[in-house]
């Protein structure tokens, strides 16, 4: 069943799903259903928010890390790199691009059961364009063959993995670097599949084995950790998770003093908010389950803006704010908005299948931007 709600500037849509989908998950919830597993909340109307992802998140929703890691085009050396419509280079100007994919600090608070001591990269293209860089690995093992297997130190607190990758326009379609996957080490025994295990020798039977690497694009693409984590709650809400409030662009100015104190400076040093530049995004320029990441990371970039030419309501609220400061011009020495060319948030397919997984109602946020052709293919999507 669907049902649409416009609450303010969001129309919120739930959908409640009337079946578990296909998966190797559905046996160990009807396990759990029937077990004395503490399921505090699990008959109650209780949701809950979920994170945004990131590199640093402490939910680790999934098998492959690439999904939480930071975009390329973060990266200190990424201006004048270019990019194809899923997040990788394809000129980076000569240049190593570093994306930020998992760090553990001691003390952080997460499961411990989620973390690795051994991770598999696993990519299409040469290896002479990527390679793994950070803190705390022990070793490196790679096939020649798009296969590399990371061995974290265990007796160290802390460790970080990133991944490094560089590209050129005269280089060959085989040689540039693409589908990119970070897979934790290990699996899950069919017959338990929410416990996470180290090898078939866990399982009763080793043909029950399924290994993160060769399932971590289907059936166990959430990690069995996270999965156990959300039974408690009815009711998953994907704000975070979209990203939803991150689709802004903001505008803001930078004031001048009119008559500032001996030793003061001129300008009114912290930029003051004015308002939103209008805009709105398609269907066409959602996250997409094709993306190396969907990280929630803000890249952001500044643009500057000629005062003749700004709206007369965002020309009000900069001399509402001059009026505030009392001693500052109205006519501001810089305007300038903000915006974020990274794509944003957990595709909605996968909130989608998620919520089929746990048996959950699912509350979909929709940005406030977005265009009646992104709402509407939403919600077709949703009901499919």
């Amino acid at each position: 069943m669907l049902k649409c709600i416009k609450f303010g500037l969001f129309i919120v849509i739930f959908q409640f799903s009337s079946a578990i989908s296909a998966s190797v998950y559905e046996n160990a919830l009807q396990q759990l259903e029937s077990s004395n597993y503490n399921r505090t909340n699990g008959k109650s109307p209780v949701g809950i928010n979920i994170g945004g992802i990131s590199d640093w998140s402490q939910e680790m929703p999934f098998t492959n890390l690439m999904r939480q890691a930071r975009h390329f085009n973060s990266s200190v050396n990424s201006a004048g790199a270019t990019f194809d419509e899923d997040g990788y280079p394809i000129d980076s100007q000569d240049k190593w691009l570093k994306s930020y994919v998992v760090a553990h600090e001691s003390g952080e608070v997460i499961d411990n059961r989620m973390l690795s001591s051994e991770y598999i990269l696993l990519y299409s293209g040469s290896s002479e364009n990527i390679r793994i860089t950070g803190s705390g690995i022990a070793a490196q093992v790679p096939d020649g063959n798009g296969r590399t297997v990371i061995t974290i130190n265990d007796s160290l607190p802390n460790f970080h993995i990133e991944v490094d990758v560089k590209a050129s326009l005269t280089m060959s379609a085989q040689d540039r670097v693409k589908n990119i996957r970070l897979v934790r080490g290990g699996g899950v025994c069919s017959d338990a599949a929410l416990v996470a295990v180290t090898a078939a020798s866990d399982c009763t039977s080793a043909d029950q084995y399924m290994s993160f690497e060769n399932h971590h694009a289907d059936e166990l693409k959430f990690n069995p950790e996270f999965i156990r984590n959300l039974v408690p709650f009815s009711t998953l809400r994907s704000m975070d998770l979209f990203a939803t409030n991150s689709f802004s662009q903001p505008v803001q100015a930078i004031l001048r003093r009119k008559d500032p104190e001996p030793g003061q400076s001129a300008l009114i040093e912290q930029p003051v908010y004015v308002g939103e530049m209008p805009f709105t995004i398609d269907w066409a320029e959602r996250s997409k389950v094709s993306q190396m990441t969907w990280s929630s990371y803000q890249n952001r970039f500044e643009v500057d803006l000629s005062y003749d030419e700004l709206h007369p309501r965002i020309k009000l609220a900069i001399t509402d704010a001059a009026n505030g400061w009392a001693n500052a011009y109205e006519v501001p020495e810089r305007v300038f908005y903000e915006y974020t060319t990274n794509p944003q948030g957990l595709p909605v397919e996968e909130m989608v299948e998620l919520c089929n997984i746990l048996a959950a109602d699912c509350w979909l946020n929709v940005p406030f931007v977005a265009s009646d052709d992104y709402i509407t293919n939403m919600a077709q999507l949703v009901h499919q």
